[in-house]
This record gives C-alpha cells, structure tokens and sequence, in this order.
C-alpha cells in the first residue's frame, strides 16, 4: 500500500502513560514538536484504565484521522492507517 500525507494531515496519536520507561509528558512533546513540524493536525490520547482501546482507535479510523499512531518508547512507533 502507498500513501501520499500532505500537510494538513491528521493523526491521532495514543499514548500509554504507564508502558516503557520513557516519561509520558516527554513523548507528548517529541510528537507534538515533530508532527507539527511537518504540516500534520493532532490529537494526542492517553490510555485509561479499563478503556477500550479497540473502540477509540476506530472511532479515530473512522472519524477523519489520517493515520493513527501508537507510541510506547521514544524507539517503538506502530502506525496504523485506514484501509
């Protein structure tokens, strides 16, 4: 699959604030600084105790986000996109 993002593009971003060793306020600002950098729209989650993952990452699929994109350590990204 190929896909072309353009600046304007949005992603959701989850983020886990008790997974890794990695500060979660620090991986906030990291993807804030670097997907704002590159023309991308975001919306950063933190997890919650008991949450349904499953529903908010398709809700955001489904709902106008470009990519989703996970993040557990500054090193380990995974990066979801709508089919």
């Amino acid at each position: 699959m190929t896909s072309t993002f353009t600046p304007g593009s949005k992603a959701f971003i989850v983020i886990n604030p008790v997974a890794g060793s990695t500060e979660s306020q620090q991986l906030k600002k990291v993807c804030e600084d670097q997907f704002r950098a590159a023309g991308w729209e975001i919306v950063i989650h933190f997890t919650k105790r008991n949450e349904n993952l499953d529903e908010v990452i398709k809700k955001a699929l489904t709902t106008g986000f470009d990519l989703v994109v996970a993040v557990v350590e500054m090193e380990q990204l995974l990066l979801l996109q709508p089919a």
